[in-house]
């Protein structure tokens, strides 16, 4: 990198040239920033200096690919839900006629099997559709009051049903409640839980935890000064690859043999509408943390404790 900056330094020549560039550069504590690096030559006293200016733009580069996504998925929602609206309609009446003629022909037809066999698959399209419509139909949020540890025991105890994983609840007394769409926000931990789940199919430890947050002015957070609370998805799987982690919040955007690609597109809908963040960190054989902000209400609530919730 120190190199490229060099050489392209060196082809301002004397005339003044304001050159800007952006660079990765690697913090001391270890995180990768962006970085913008200003060049210019001076004349000082009839000496010639150049003038580098360094600036870390990674909070608003960050917040630029935050507005995109949200723009596109907007889109994205409209779009799909028009036409899902439609098929759902148009499924609806295929899988009822489907049925009518499975009872008109009794049990012992040698067309039963074959007509068993597209009623289910015409199931599994109209639960694609109602995915697509949830995607789509989400609208400005009906915010309220949720209490938060109940919000999280409520998620575990449906999502881990049949599982053979472990789930641990991170819960410290005093959590603050939660002010946005309870059932808004209940869908997307739900998709995130399935979705980390899904990456230990031969079991494994997830662990949901939350916490109170306070974000001071001058932070650099992509969300305004305030009270959060923070909620983190993480699980011990087989983790994602660099090459993916930029896109798994992008709509149809799956890894999964059987995936829809809408699960975490969902997710960052529904928090990004309820005013959150939802960010992702992993590393490919040591599982993946989901991290997400909303906002809390003005009451406070007790709390529990770090307990392992059933499975």
């Amino acid at each position: 990198m120190a190199e490229d900056v060099a050489r392209r330094v060196r082809s301002l020549g004397t005339e003044g040239i304001d050159l800007r560039t952006e660079h990765l550069h690697r913090h001391k504590n270890g995180n990768l920033r962006q970085v913008q690096v200003s060049n210019q030559y001076v004349t000082v006293r009839g000496k010639v200096f150049l003038a580098a200016v360094w600036h870390d733009v990674t909070d608003e580069r960050r917040a630029e690919a935050e507005l995109e996504k949200a723009g596109r998925l907007e889109a994205l929602g409209i779009l799909d839900g028009g036409i899902a609206h439609d098929f759902k309609n148009i499924l609806t009446a295929v899988v009822g006629n489907i049925s009518l003629a499975r009872m008109k022909i009794g049990d012992d037809h040698p067309a039963t099997d074959q007509l068993a066999a597209s009623e289910t698959a015409l199931r599994r399209a109209t639960d694609l559709t109602r995915q697509l419509l949830t995607f789509a139909r989400g609208g400005a949020p009906v915010k309220g009051t949720i209490e938060t540890e109940q919000l999280l025991r409520e998620v575990v105890s449906l999502a881990f049903h049949g599982t053979r994983c472990r789930a641990v609840l991170d819960l410290p007394a005093g959590l603050w409640p939660l002010y946005a769409d309870a059932g808004q926000v209940h869908q997307a931990l739900n998709n995130l839980v399935i979705n980390s789940l899904q990456a230990m199919p031969d079991g494994g430890t997830l662990t949901l935890a939350a916490a109170n947050e306070t974000i001071a002015v001058g932070r650099g957070q992509l969300l305004p000064p305030g009270r959060y609370l923070k909620i983190t998805v993480a699980d011990e799987g087989c983790g994602i690859p660099a090459v993916d982690l930029a896109k798994i919040f992008d709509a149809y955007f799956t890894t999964k043999p059987a995936g829809t690609g809408l699960g975490l597109a969902s997710a960052f809908s529904v928090v990004k509408r309820n005013g959150g963040t939802l960010e992702v960190q992993s590393l490919p054989g040591r599982g993946t943390t989901f991290t997400l902000r909303l906002s809390a209400a003005k009451a406070r609530t007790a709390g529990g404790g770090r307990l392992p919730a059933p499975a």
